[in-house]
């Protein structure tokens, strides 16, 4: 454990990315299949352009959907429902991944010292950073949880 010094030492590299013109139904899909909170926006090339996390397809849906979700959809007749599920399915394949992800996100560069993604997430108050090169391509992601097991594993290890 002693020799993970750099962001790339304890960054995840199995992250799920979408393109662009990606509609935010396949988003959705992905989001729900993969049982995960979020995924990366990437060019062609693999160059990092926003991140999508499951707030930011909340809002998709408080947009289309504005107050208590209807007032209840149980309270709406069963075609109605149906009608209203068609709609918003409808929204969902017009809408595409660069018009609901978030490009102002915090990153951090591969070859950055593990301390530095530590500083990152606690100034920001964040979970999980993207972890990009030097030309700006997307790598992975780092987490708190993968922070922590490096801290607690160096402990451990400075105890014996």
């Amino acid at each position: 454990m002693e020799n993970l010094r750099f962001v790339s030492d304890i960054m995840g590299r199995d992250t799920t990315t979408v393109l662009p013109e990606t509609p935010v139904e396949e988003v959705i899909r992905l989001i729900d299949c993969g049982d995960i909170q979020r995924v990366c926006v990437v060019d062609g090339e693999g160059k990092f352009l926003g991140l999508i996390s499951d707030r930011d397809l909340l809002m998709v849906f408080a947009d289309r959907h504005p107050g208590i979700w209807d007032y209840f959809v149980g309270r709406i007749p069963f075609t109605e429902r149906g009608r209203r599920q068609k709609q918003l399915q409808e929204h969902l394949r017009k809408k595409t991944a660069s018009e609901v992800m978030n490009t102002d996100i915090v990153t951090v560069q591969e070859n950055a010292p593990i301390n530095e993604a530590i500083r990152l997430m606690l100034e920001n108050g964040i979970k999980r950073l993207p972890v990009l090169d030097g030309q700006g391509k997307f790598k992975g992601m780092v987490s708190r949880d993968a922070l922590l097991r490096v801290g607690f594993a160096s402990q451990l290890s400075s105890l014996t």
